[in-house]
C-alpha cells in the first residue's frame, strides 16, 4: 500500500517512474495493489532505482532484477521497521543501498547506528480516495462508532487488537449508544489469534467484525462512516491507516510511541499514554526480549473513549487533524521533498524505475 501512494505521488508530479513488480517472487499479498507503471524490466543505464521492499530481502531483490538493470543506477532504500534497532538480517542488505530513506523518526533513528550516511526522513504521502463506497455498517442509533483495522500477517501482538476491545469494553460495555467494528485481514491463516480475539467479544452485541476482503473504495467508506480510529499498537513504522483517518477528519487515538509520534499530538487527535516493556512475541516476527516495545494504558484509552461521545470535541480535533494531514502528507509535498532529500534538481522528467512488493507494516 505505501508504495502504490508513493509511486502516485511521484508520477502527478510529472516523474518518468517505471515500475517492476517483485510481489509473487516475495509470496506477499498484492491483490489491492493495481500495479500499472511501463515496465522497468530491461531499462539499461543511469537512473535512480527505489527499493519499497524490506532490507532483508535487498540481496535477493537485486539478484531478481539482474545486473543489466541495477548497472549505473543510484539505490535508494526506502525501508519501514517498528523496533528502536533493526534486526542482524538488516545489515546485509544496508550494503547494497546508496541512500536510504525512512518514512518516520523512529524508523531513521533504529538504522541510523548501522550506515555511515544520514537516514533521510519521508513520511508516507497520503492521497484523498476519489471514490467513497458507502458501507452501511453503521447501526441504527449509534452515536459513537470506533474503528480498529489490523492485519493479523502484520502481528498480532504487535498490533495489538486485544488491548483496544478491551478499551472499548472498559468504556461502554453493552451500552447500544457506541458500537465497535473491527476489521480485520488473514484471520484464517491465524486462527488461534482469530478465536482469541473473537472470544474477547463473545458477550457483546455492539462489538462487530469484518473479514471479507474490501476494495480501496469500501475501505475509504468504512474510515468516513466512522467516528474514531482506535489503534493501541506496541510499535509502528508510521502508521498510514493512522494518517489516512487523520486526512479524513476522524479523531485518532493511537498510543504515543513509535512512528506515529512524529504527527499525533494532542492537538492532532488522542495520543495514549504507554510505559515500554521487554518485545516478546512468540507467535510472530517480532520476538526480541532485548529490545522494547510500548504496553499502552488501557485504563487512560478507555477514559479518551468516553469523552469522545462528545460531537463538539470530535468536530474540533477532528478538523486539526484533517488539517495538519492536508498540508503534512500531500503528494505535491512528497514529490518536493523527495527530489529535495535526494537531491534531484527539478521533478519534471526525472527517470525512477522502481522496484516493489507489499510491505506488510504500519
Amino acid at each position: 500500500m505505501s508504495a502504490r501512494l508513493c509511486i502516485r505521488a511521484l508520477q502527478a508530479a510529472g516523474m518518468d517512474v517505471r515500475g517492476i513488480d517483485l510481489s509473487d517472487r516475495f509470496l506477499q499479498d498484492n491483490q489491492h495493489i493495481a500495479f500499472d507503471l511501463p515496465d522497468a524490466n530491461g531499462h539499461e543505464g543511469p537512473g535512480t532505482l527505489l527499493l519499497l521492499i524490506n532490507a532483508p530481502v535487498v540481496p535477493l531483490a537485486l539478484m531478481q532484477l539482474g545486473k543489466k538493470v541495477i548497472a549505473d543506477k543510484r539505490i535508494v532504500g526506502y525501508f519501514a521497521w517498528e523496533l528502536p534497532l533493526i534486526s542482524a538480517d538488516w545489515t546485509p542488505g544496508l550494503k547494497f543501498v546508496h541512500d536510504i530513506i525512512a518514512p518516520s523518526r523512529f524508523t531513521a533513528d533504529a538504522i541510523q547506528p548501522f550506515v555511515p550516511d544520514e537516514v533521510k526522513v519521508l513520511a508516507y504521502p497520503v492521497h484523498a480516495t476519489a471514490k467513497l463506497r458507502v458501507t452501511n455498517f453503521r447501526p441504527p442509533r449509534c452515536k459513537l462508532l470506533v474503528l480498529v483495522m489490523f492485519n493479523f500477517g502484520s502481528g498480532f501482538v504487535r498490533k495489538n487488537p486485544m488491548a483496544s476491545i478491551e478499551a472499548f469494553k472498559r468504556a461502554y460495555g453493552g451500552n447500544g449508544e457506541a458500537h465497535l467494528i473491527v476489521k480485520m485481514q488473514n484471520g484464517a491463516s491465524f486462527p488461534l489469534e482469530r478465536r482469541q480475539l473473537l472470544k474477547e467479544a463473545s458477550t457483546l452485541s455492539n462489538i462487530h467484525f469484518i473479514e471479507k476482503e474490501m476494495d480501496d473504495a469500501e475501505l475509504a467508506g468504512l474510515i468516513e462512516e466512522s467516528d474514531v480510529l482506535l489503534s493501541l499498537h506496541r510499535s509502528e513504522g508510521f502508521g498510514l491507516t493512522l494518517a489516512e483517518a487523520m486526512l479524513k477528519g476522524k479523531c485518532v487515538v493511537a498510543t504515543d510511541w513509535s512512528g506515529n509520534h512524529d504527527y499525533l499530538s494532542d492537538a492532532t487527535g488522542f495520543p495514549v499514554p504507554y510505559r515500554l516493556v521487554p518485545a516478546i512475541d512468540f507467535s510472530g516476527n517480532y520476538h526480541f526480549p532485548d529490545q522494547l516495545w510500548a504496553e499502552p494504558d488501557v485504563e487512560a484509552a478507555a477514559g479518551i473513549l468516553k469523552s469522545l461521545m462528545d460531537p463538539e470535541l470530535r468536530e474540533k480535533i477532528g478538523g486539526q487533524a484533517r488539517q495538519y494531514a492536508g498540508v503534512s502528507f500531500t503528494p505535491d509535498r512528497y514529490a518536493e521533498d523527495f527530489c529535495r532529500i535526494l537531491r534531484f534538481q527539478s521533478v519534471g522528467g526525472t527517470s525512477l524505475p522502481l522496484a516493489s512488493h507489499s510491505v506488510k507494516t504500519g
